[in-house]
């Protein structure tokens, strides 16, 4: 069982400690990151100032990313069984035609 690292990250001027694997810090301190510099920019852009607001702003978007990462692996991997389908398909219908 590996130990587990403690750190604090800081999202929208607060800090969280977490207890979490060593192998996990570089990607949570880069979502955290991530977290921040997309609250600075809905904060500049739409002169939004409540935090919660902001939260909810990224909560949103990044929900809506990572739904259409998955909508697109589902489509790219429909795509692929299709053509696996369709070789199938091709070589049987070949072998069946020598026949």
């Amino acid at each position: 069982m590996s130990e587990k690292l403690s750190i604090k990250i800081q999202i929208g001027g607060r800090h969280y400690p977490l207890s979490i694997a060593p192998e996990k810090e570089e990607i949570i301190r880069r979502a955290a990151k991530l977290l921040n510099e997309r609250m600075k920019s809905y904060q500049e852009n739409f002169a939004v100032q409540d935090t919660q607001d902001l939260l909810s702003m990224c909560a949103l978007e990044f929900g809506v990313r990572m739904l259409e990462t998955e909508q697109n692996k589902t489509e790219n991997h429909s795509e692929e069984l299709v053509n696996q389908l369709t070789q199938t398909e091709q070589f049987i219908s070949g072998y069946l035609n020598s026949l």
